[in-house]
């Protein structure tokens, strides 16, 4: 098993080696060039906030269904493609069959039914907690970046998934008859910035919100064409302050517990849309730019 793993882990070495990287992007400029038609098949979110709360789970589809709408949109702006419109084929059997792994797919990468049988645990146990730590698009799949591309550092994720994933995504072009399909991740966090100063207003204490997207395209031979990387939420990233985040006054508020993004005066929802706006375009134009390099 261990041997097997480590085989894995080597390919998806050489895989990252051939890309090429720009200004943390890594991108195949001239793979990029031969795309035409993209399909944008998943776009998830952390959950920031509890959304056992329905107004936390109600505010936080929306900010999906915004970079959804967003990315979309912007995709079209890279270059001269075609991107499908996602309600063609949101619910596709195709589409949200991604990350299921079949006996098939497991028996080319495990030559023994101890090992599959590991494997296939392994792998359910990772995309179960990808559906408890993240939101996604309505009639898309949950797939995060790691999925794809593995943070650096990351070990705790079966190294067969991205190998996987990435075969899948290239079945996927051909049941969507595209050249690519895209991927996109959006970090996000909610902090308290002031460690010393709270500001109170209607039992509300006020707090930042923190976002950044992050792309993965695959083509359809299954190759990576562009990841745009992990990007950072410090100091200078993007951000909303000073809105009401958290229920109760003053420093004994800021919990994770006590976020509510149902503000009543929709202060928070619009933020947020301002900053998926932003971010977003940013993302593209750092695509823009890696791809004409």
């Amino acid at each position: 098993m261990k041997r097997t793993i480590n085989a894995l882990l080597a390919a998806a070495a050489v895989s990252v080696a051939l890309t090429g990287c720009m200004g943390g992007a890594m991108v195949q400029r001239d793979l990029i060039a031969e795309t035409n038609r993209i399909a944008l098949v998943s776009v998830v979110l952390p959950r920031v906030a509890d959304t056992a709360r329905e107004s936390n789970r109600t505010a936080l589809q929306a900010v999906v269904e915004r970079a959804l709408v967003r990315a979309q949109a912007d995709l079209k702006t890279v270059r001269t493609w075609t991107v499908l419109d996602p309600a063609a084929y949101k619910g596709e059997p195709a589409v949200m069959s991604l990350a299921r792994v079949s006996d098939e797919e497991l028996s080319a990468l495990y030559p023994s039914s101890e090992e599959r049988k590991a494997a296939r645990g392994l792998i359910e146990q990772e995309t179960a907690q990808w559906k408890r730590s993240f939101i996604g698009a309505k009639g898309l799949p949950v797939i995060p970046r790691s999925a794809l591309a593995p943070h650096k550092g990351d070990t705790t994720a079966p190294a067969t998934i991205p190998l996987v994933m990435q075969k899948q995504a290239a079945t996927l072009c051909s049941a969507l008859n595209v050249d690519a399909v895209a991927f996109v991740h959006v970090l996000a966090s909610i902090t308290h910035p002031r460690p010393k100063t709270f500001l109170v207003s209607g039992n509300r204490t006020d707090g930042a919100i923190h976002a950044a997207p992050t792309m993965v395209i695959v083509d359809k031979t299954g190759r990576i064409i562009v990841d745009l990387g992990w990007p950072s939420l410090d100091a200078g990233a993007r951000s909303r302050d000073l809105l009401p985040l958290y229920e109760g006054s003053g420093q004994d508020a800021v919990k994770q517990e006590n976020i509510d993004l149902g503000d009543p005066r929709n202060k928070i929802a619009r933020a947020f849309s301002s900053l998926i706006d932003e971010t977003t375009t940013d993302m593209i134009e750092r695509l823009k730019k890696a791809a004409a390099r």
